[in-house]
C-alpha cells in the first residue's frame, strides 16, 4: 500500500509541476490570431534579425532623388512648385484620412517590441490611451478613456537567442512614452487589432498644440512638408479631417 500511495503522490506532483508549463504553452486563440496577423503584416523582409549582434541597431533609410519638377531657380518658379506641392499634399492627407478606420488623439502609455516569426523584422505594440476620437466611420467599442493596442513597424526587441536588437524605420519613427499623438489607424477586425498604415498618419502633439509629423526625421520629407506649407497646429489638422468629403 505504501508503494501505491507513493506512486499516486508522485503522479500528482508530476501533473501539478507540469500544469503551469502546459498552461503557458497554450496560447489564447485570439492572441494567436493577432500575433499571426502581425507577423504577416510586418514580416517577409529581406534582412534576417538572426544575424544581428546583441545591441546592434539597424536603420532603414529610404532613398529619394528630388524630382526634376521640384527644382526651382527663381522665386517665381519656387512659388509654382510650392503651390503644386501644397495641392498634392492636401490630396494625400485627405486620402489617408478617408482611408483610416479611426483617427484618435491620445497618449502612449507603454510599449514592447517583437520579432516576427520569420526573424526578418521587428514591430512594436503600443498601449495607447484614447482621449478623443476624430474619425470613426464604422461602429466600434473605442471611446474616450479606452486603452487600445496600436502597432507600428520597427523598434527594439529581444530575439529568441537572447540578443537585444533594434530596427529603426525613419518612415515610422518610434513613438515616445507619455507623449501625445494623433494617429490615423486601420482596424483588422478578425484580429481585433489597430495599426498605423501610412507614414503621414502620425502626428506628435506638443502641449501648445503644435504638431510635428512623425516622418519628419527624414530630411526630404521635412523639407517637402515645409515647402508645401503643411499644417503645423493640431486645430488645423483636425479641421481638415472634419471637412474631408470622403465621398468624392
Amino acid at each position: 500500500m505504501k508503494i501505491i500511495a507513493m506512486c499516486i503522490v508522485g503522479v500528482i506532483v508530476l501533473v501539478v509541476g507540469l500544469w503551469p508549463q502546459s498552461a503557458q504553452q497554450q496560447e489564447d486563440p485570439k492572441a494567436a490570431i493577432k500575433r499571426q496577423h502581425r507577423d504577416a503584416r510586418y514580416g517577409g523582409q529581406h534582412n534576417s534579425i538572426t544575424n544581428m549582434d546583441n545591441g546592434e541597431v539597424r536603420v532603414y533609410w529610404p532613398h529619394f532623388v528630388e524630382p526634376a519638377e521640384e527644382n526651382a531657380e527663381t522665386p517665381q518658379q519656387e512659388a509654382i512648385v510650392q503651390n503644386r506641392l501644397a495641392r498634392e499634399q492636401i490630396t494625400k492627407r485627405k486620402e489617408v484620412a478617408c482611408a483610416a478606420n479611426f483617427v484618435v488623439l491620445g497618449k502612449v502609455k507603454d510599449l514592447k517590441g517583437y520579432v516576427t516569426a520569420d526573424d526578418t523584422a521587428i514591430y512594436t505594440v503600443y498601449k495607447f490611451a484614447v482621449n478623443s476620437i476624430h474619425r470613426s466611420p464604422q461602429p466600434s467599442n473605442i471611446k474616450p478613456g479606452s486603452e487600445i493596442e496600436v502597432t507600428l513597424p520597427g523598434g527594439t526587441a529581444t530575439h529568441k537567442s537572447g540578443r537585444t536588437v533594434t530596427v529603426e524605420d525613419v518612415n515610422y519613427t518610434a513613438l515616445l512614452p507619455d507623449a501625445d499623438y494623433l494617429l490615423y489607424l486601420k482596424y483588422d477586425q478578425e484580429a481585433d487589432d489597430y495599426y498605423v498604415f501610412d507614414m503621414i498618419g502620425v502626428y506628435k502633439v506638443a502641449a501648445n498644440g503644435v504638431v510635428v509629423r512623425n516622418d519628419s526625421k527624414h530630411h526630404y520629407f521635412a523639407w517637402r512638408s515645409k515647402r508645401a506649407k503643411e499644417p503645423t497646429a493640431l486645430y488645423e489638422v483636425l479641421t481638415e479631417i472634419s471637412q474631408a468629403n470622403c465621398s468624392q
